[in-house]
């Protein structure tokens, strides 16, 4: 993390450590005088260090980066220890300009720059844009930098998102605001963290009439029915304020998002690294996977089958779940991958549809292959010792090798040659699912 010294507490410098706060820097605000109750109580809220009354030069010279109040001039003999230093020292203008999407109508001079401002701040905002003051009048550009405009449906239009580096449209995909408040949560650490709202839409009730679809006699098809009402779920960013997954945009970023910020909050152990050759013979007795000691694991009870009841007499049935995998290994000998999973339960016949599946992402690349994985096993299985080995290419699953594999009861192994995967370094990284 960079960590940034501010000189000087007054309007410029909160706004600039708020800003700074926000992209991720490690901020200290140092003030000669005395700061502000109002300024002290929002730097504790934002969870930024200060002082006042003097300057602690051991930690302001250790910083990456110097933004100093416009008051402060360059001979001050803190600001020339930082240019001999290499530190560079800026001012809030220049740092809040790298995180604002808008254009920039710069006003300088010797006299009447405050009027020139005020006059063409009022000329824009009455031809309708969506303008900011800042420098001399009005709020920093910092602080107005942390709030984004918003376009015609009360969204935001663009903002900055800090672990891209980059300001995008549409920021809702990138869960920016969901992940503020995490962080705000963690800093504090409490016993007990609640996520609300999860399920937040509206589900508007309208007559066919008021959508213009009614048929002669003022219904129209809906819940398998012929009804004289129907509802409409604004189920779209617009609408929604919820972070549940949804079909295009954020798609299930927020899940995983929620998900990355659990583990961070409950502690989760390391990713184990697998290192070392492991000879393994493909018969079908599993006893040389016991020396494999890196075994990853997975939560039993996911293939549970569901079937219930919904509204107007419709129903939901899923019976498709099946070899509920608690544990997998992989082991690398010179010249091929094995894999093994033990199920919950004894493996059902080879000959089911969609059967074990294996998808590999070898070149660790997400715009490459299927969704990212280039190599799938089990495509389709040709008797109870060998499978198939595909390819993703030109949009399809390509068979390019025959594998062994072998199954005993809740026990599955199968060996890949790595030449095939590309994997012939002596240290690799690949992602299966």
């Amino acid at each position: 993390m960079k960590q940034l010294a501010i000189l000087g507490a007054g309007e410029s410098g909160l706004g600039a450590a708020l800003l700074a706060k926000r992209e991720g820097y490690g901020v200290w605000v140092s003030d000669m005088g005395a700061i502000s109750s109002s300024r002290k109580e929002a730097l504790i809220e934002a969870g930024i260090g200060f002082e006042e009354g003097g300057h602690d030069e051991a930690k302001i010279l250790s910083s990456d980066l110097i933004i100093k109040s416009p008051g402060i001039p360059d001979k001050a003999p803190l600001i020339k220890k930082a240019h001999e230093e290499g530190i560079p020292v800026i001012d809030e203008l220049e740092f809040a300009c790298h995180y604002s999407a808008g254009k920039v109508i710069a006003i300088t001079g010797t006299n009447g720059k405050t009027t020139t401002t005020l006059l063409t701040y009022h000329l824009l905002k009455e031809a309708g844009l969506d303008v900011g003051l800042a420098g001399n009048v009005g709020k920093s550009w910092g602080r107005q930098t942390l709030q984004p405009s918003l376009n015609e449906f009360d969204r935001v239009d663009s903002a900055y998102v800090p672990w891209l580096g980059k300001t995008v449209q549409h920021p809702e995909e990138y869960g920016i605001y969901f992940q503020e408040r995490w962080d705000e949560a963690l800093q504090s650490d409490p016993d007990m963290i609640y996520i609300n709202d999860w399920n937040e839409w509206t589900a508007g009730k309208y007559t066919p009439e008021q959508l213009g679809v009614a048929d002669s006699t003022g219904h129209y098809p809906f819940l398998n029915r012929s009804s004289n009402f129907l509802f409409v779920d604004q189920y779209n960013a617009e609408f929604n304020r919820g972070i549940q997954p949804m079909k295009g945009g954020a798609t299930d970023n927020y899940y995983m998002q929620m998900i990355q910020n659990i583990r961070r909050y409950k502690g989760v152990r390391e990713i184990p690294l697998h290192c070392g050759y492991h000879s393994i013979n493909m018969d079908g007795r599993f006893r040389d996977w016991k020396k494999v000691q890196v075994e990853y694991r997975d939560t039993k009870g996911d293939v549970t089958h569901r079937e219930h009841n919904g509204y107007g007499g419709l129903g939901y049935k899923n019976t498709s779940g099946r070899n509920d995998i608690v544990t997998g290994k992989v082991a690398v000998t010179k010249k091929n991958i094995a894999f093994y999973v033990e199920t919950s339960n004894q493996l059902t016949s080879y000959t089911d549809t969609n059967w074990m599946l294996l998808l590999i992402d070898a070149d660790n690349n997400p715009n490459t292959g299927w969704y990212g994985y280039d190599y799938l096993i089990n495509k389709s299985v040709a008797n109870q010792h060998m499978t198939s080995l595909s390819r993703y290419e030109a949009n399809q699953w390509i068979n390019i090798s025959t594998i062994p594999y072998r199954t005993v009861g809740n026990e599955m192994e199968l060996m890949v040659p790595r030449r095939i995967l590309g994997l012939t370094g002596d240290a690799f990284t690949f992602n299966l699912s």
